[in-house]
C-alpha cells in the first residue's frame, strides 16, 4: 500500500545538515512517494524564533527550547509543551501532521495527545536508555535489529513492535555493475562513515593499514585531527592513505563505487549490540566490491556475501584474503549477489512495508 499524500513530522536527533544518514533517506524517499515532510532536528539555541527552510522538497524547523529542564518536569506539563511546539510547527506548514515520526529517543518523553499517528523509529542501541515512554505511546514501533526488538517488547509488552532493517538510498543503486573487471591485485580500499567515534576498532583498522603499504585506504567521513587514538593517529600519519572529511553523496558514492575494497573495523568484541547492524552495509553491497569486515549479527545469515570476522584475530587474515584472493571474491556471480541482496532493500520497499504496518492498524 505504502505510504503517500500524507504530511509527516520526522522528529530526527540529528540536524539536516552534515552527515546524511538514515533519518535523512527517510525524509527524502517520503517526498518521492508523495507525501510533505517537515523536519525537525535538534534544538538551536542561536535561534531567536521558531522558522522554517526549505531544502528541495523538505521543509527544516529551526528553533530553540524556551521551556528549560521540560523532561524533567511531569507529564502533563510535557505533554502541553511538545503538543503546543508541534502546533506550532503545523501553523507555519500551512496544515496538521497525519504522521509523526520519531527517531529521536531524547527530544520527548512520551508522544504528546495528537490526532496523527506515531511512529518510533528505533536504530540505535545505545540510545535505548532513554526512551521508554516513546515505546509505549507510540501507534508502531520499528526496529533495526532482534536485540532492538526484544528491548521494546520488555518495555511494553502490547506494544506493535516490528523489526524491518535499514533501507538502502536508491541513488547507491546507480551505475552499480556485476560485471566490472577485478583489479588484480587490487590497489585501493576505502571506508566511509563517521570517524571521530569509539565505535572504530582503530588499533586492528591501523594494523591493516600498516600490513599492506600497497593499497591506499580512502577514508570518507567527518572527523577530528587530534582524535585521543593511536590507531587513529597511525592512519592518519600512515603515507597510504587519505581522509577526505566529509563529502556530498554525489562524490561519496561514486568514491566508493571505485574502490577494491571496501573495509569497516568496529570494536564488535566488546560493543556487542551496538554495533549488530549498520545501513553502511547495504551501501557497501550494493556496489558489488568486496568487502571485509567485523562481525554483525544481522548479517550472519548472509555471510557468503562478504568476508566478516566472527573473532576481532580474524581480520588481519580476511583483509590478506580479500587482496591475495580478489578475483575470485569478485567474479560477476558474486558481485550480483550483493547488488541483488542489498536491491531488495531499498528505502521505496521499506516505506510499502511500513505502510502496510501502518494501514493494519486499527
Amino acid at each position: 500500500m505504502g505510504i503517500t499524500g500524507k504530511h509527516v513530522l520526522l522528529v530526527s536527533p540529528e540536524p539536516w545538515e552534515g552527515v546524511q544518514i538514515s533519518k535523512h533517506t527517510v525524509a527524502r524517499a517520503l517526498v518521492k512517494a508523495g507525501n510533505t515532510v517537515c523536519f525537525w532536528g535538534p534544538p538551536d539555541p542561536t535561534e531567536r524564533r521558531m522558522r522554517l527552510s526549505r531544502d528541495k522538497d523538505v521543509e527544516i524547523v529551526h528553533y530553540r527550547h524556551w521551556l528549560r529542564g521540560v523532561n524533567r518536569l511531569p507529564k502533563a506539563v510535557r505533554d502541553w509543551y511538545y503538543a503546543r511546539t508541534i502546533h506550532r510547527i503545523e501553523r507555519l506548514t500551512g496544515r496538521p501532521f497525519d504522521i509523526v515520526w520519531c527517531f529521536d529517543t531524547t527530544r520527548m518523553q512520551e508522544f504528546p495527545p495528537l490526532r496523527a499517528r506515531h511512529i518510533l523509529h528505533l536504530v540505535d542501541y545505545d540510545t535505548l536508555d532513554t526512551g521508554r515512554g516513546l515505546i509505549g505511546s507510540a501507534d508502531l514501533v520499528l526496529t533495526v535489529s532482534e536485540a532492538i526488538r526484544a528491548h521494546a517488547l520488555g518495555v511494553a509488552p502490547t506494544a506493535r513492535v516490528h523489526l524491518i532493517g535499514h533501507g538502502l538510498d536508491e541513488r547507491w543503486l546507480a551505475n552499480s555493475r556485476a560485471d566490472r573487471t577485478p583489479t588484480v591485485p587490487p590497489r585501493t580500499a576505502a571506508y566511509a562513515g563517521a570517524l571521530a567515534t569509539e565505535y572504530i576498532d582503530w588499533e586492528m583498522f591501523s594494523a591493516v593499514v600498516l600490513r599492506h603499504p600497497e593499497i591506499h585506504f580512502h577514508l570518507y567521513g567527518p572527523y577530528e585531527a587530534d582524535y585521543p587514538s593511536a590507531g587513529f593517529q597511525a592512519i592518519r600519519n600512515a603515507p597510504n592513505t587519505t581522509l577526505h572529511g566529509l563529502v556530498s553523496k554525489e562524490e561519496l558514492i561514486p568514491a566508493v563505487q571505485a574502490a577494491d575494497i571496501l573495509v569497516y573495523c568496529y570494536r564488535a568484541y566488546s560493543l556487542d549490540q551496538k554495533v549488530a547492524t549498520s545501513h553502511k552495509v547495504l551501501e557497501y553491497l550494493s556496489t558489488g566490491n568486496v568487502i571485509v569486515g567485523s562481525y554483525q549479527q544481522t548479517l550472519a545469515e548472509q555471510a557468503d556475501l562478504l568476508l566478516m570476522a566472527r573473532e576481532r584475530e580474524d581480520f588481519l587474515g580476511l583483509f590478506d584474503r580479500a587482496c591475495t584472493d580478489h578475483a575470485q571474491l569478485n567474479t560477476p556471480a558474486l558481485r550480483a549477489a550483493r547488488i541483488a541482496f542489498a536491491r531488495a532493500r531499498t528505502m521505496p520497499l521499506l516505506l510499502d512495508r511500513i505502510g502496510d504496518l501502518l494501514g493494519g492498524l486499527p
